[in-house]
């Protein structure tokens, strides 16, 4: 039974799985390593996380952040939003990932517990920071009864991922290898540094309501318990292979050319950091209009409707044609140096901010594989003036492609100074959150109602626990 499921692994990775899940969930106590194994569970998983990422970043966190704007069907630009799933979908892997510690307790694979813990913690906060209060503590426990699960305040989901972050690291100290495992190729070591990084963007986003200053220097001052990032191999990063599924989701095997070629044009708050810094990632992130009688870039304000997409910069179209040239971005190295940066500018930690600034900077050109102009750290992104807004805006520009995150800077910082989009319907406020899914609204009401009450109405503008 163990030779089948291997065999079938290259095609029941990448495709519904769903009956098969249901099969296996009918009895745990059933799981054996010869008829389930976590290398048939895990890669599906981390797809799914990293596909979900990548179409939410560009189809909402792109948008509300200004990266990119969208010329028509400007919806989310001008934040004319309804009840919306994009982030609800990943409660799908969290019972997935309920399973695989199930599986690690039972056969003494306690790595697998770590990782699973891990993903989790991405899943939730991901989830907590789009919509605010979330079901975490009785999540993914349909098979136990709980189908109308409650909701965990976003205090409550950051205290719980703090702490499975916590305990992921020790977990993980063991360093076995694991099976199945398409972001880090079994590295455990890696994992642990994944874990301790995204640990400090929660705290980074804690210490707006609570002072967590000790937990970060604790992390900070002992490397050897608390490995972080130290470089883009160590990134979150999911790589697409470029094989039959396991693609972008906005690459030519999967459609969408039109969104990319017609739709997605550059932003002026894009153009305007870019000329600010003289920043050739730019040319790597859109061509110059196809109009030839445009030598350089043009963009569109975020909000504004055109159909005349040949005299404005569109998305490169390498994007949609190079099927691995996206890619699955959980948490990059670039995000860790500059929070490193931030966090020692503002006197939390006995760090050099100047050196993890440019870190960061150098780290966000090679991950573009863009050349970084000699005087870029010396002359046009220098460590001078307000270093706060450098950090941030360096950060933002470093985001590309992660909006998400981007849009998360700017609720918890208020930088860089975003303006709201044009023809906007939501009273010249850039939004804070999502609306809940309308399926929340009506099959577990009651809960709803009460995570509605928390956040003071179910309405965009309803701001993060942890937001300024």
């Amino acid at each position: 039974m163990k030779k089948i499921f291997l065999i079938l692994t290259s095609t029941f990775v990448f495709n519904s799985c769903t009956r098969g899940f249901e099969e296996m969930n009918k009895d745990k106590d059933n799981f054996t390593e010869e008829t389930v194994s976590v290398n048939l569970l895990l890669p599906n998983i981390l797809y799914r996380i990293a596909d979900t990422n990548v179409d939410n970043n560009f189809s909402l966190g792109n948008k509300v952040s200004q990266m990119i704007s969208y010329i028509q069907y400007n919806q989310i630009d001008t934040y004319t939003w309804t009840a919306n799933d994009s982030y609800w979908k990943l409660y799908g892997q969290i019972e997935n990932l309920n399973d695989i510690e199930y599986i690690g307790k039972k056969s003494h694979k306690e790595e697998y517990i770590g990782v699973a813990k891990v993903l989790k913690a991405f899943i939730f906060t991901q989830m907590s920071d789009a919509y605010g209060p979330i079901p975490m503590s009785e999540a993914g426990q349909y098979k136990q009864g709980i189908l109308t699960p409650k909701y965990d305040s976003q205090e409550e989901v950051y205290k719980g991922a703090n702490q499975m972050l916590k305990e992921a690291n020790q977990i993980l100290k063991k360093g076995a290898t694991i099976e199945g495992d398409k972001l880090y190729g079994g590295d455990i070591s890696k994992w642990r540094k994944f874990a301790n990084s995204l640990r400090l963007r929660v705290l980074i986003k804690t210490m707006n309501k609570k002072d967590v200053s000790s937990e970060i220097r604790e992390i900070l001052s002992n490397p050897n318990e608390y490995p972080i990032f130290k470089s883009n191999q160590d990134a979150a990063i999911y790589y697409y292979s470029g094989v039959g599924n396991d693609v972008s989701p906005y690459s030519a095997g999967r459609g969408r050319v039109y969104e990319i070629e017609q739709l997605t044009a550059l932003s002026t708050t894009m153009l305007d950091l870019a000329k600010k810094y003289n920043d050739p990632r730019i040319d790597t992130w859109y061509n110059k209009p196809q109009n030839s009688s445009h030598t350089e870039h043009k963009a569109i304000k975020p909000g504004s409707y055109s159909t005349d997409y040949r005299n404005l910069s569109m998305l490169n179209l390498n994007f949609h044609y190079n099927p691995t040239l996206i890619k699955g971005i959980l948490m990059t190295y670039s995000e860790l140096e500059f929070i490193l940066a931030e966090m020692a500018e503002k006197g939390w930690v006995n760090l050099p901010a100047k050196q993890h600034y440019e870190n960061g900077v150098k780290a966000s050109f090679e991950f573009w594989n863009t050349a970084m102009p000699q005087n870029y750290l010396t002359e046009t992104a220098a460590y001078t003036g307000d270093k706060l807004v450098l950090i941030a805006e360096q950060k933002w520009l470093a985001f590309f492609w992660n909006g998400f995150e981007a849009w998360n800077d700017f609720k918890r910082t208020g930088l860089p100074q975003l303006k709201p989009s044009e023809g906007n319907t939501n009273g010249n406020k850039i939004p804070s959150r999502l609306i809940y899914p309308s399926i929340e609204q009506s099959v577990n009401r009651d809960n709803y109602q009460k995570a509605s009450n928390l956040l003071g109405g179910d309405n965009i503008n309803s701001k993060m626990w942890w937001q300024n």
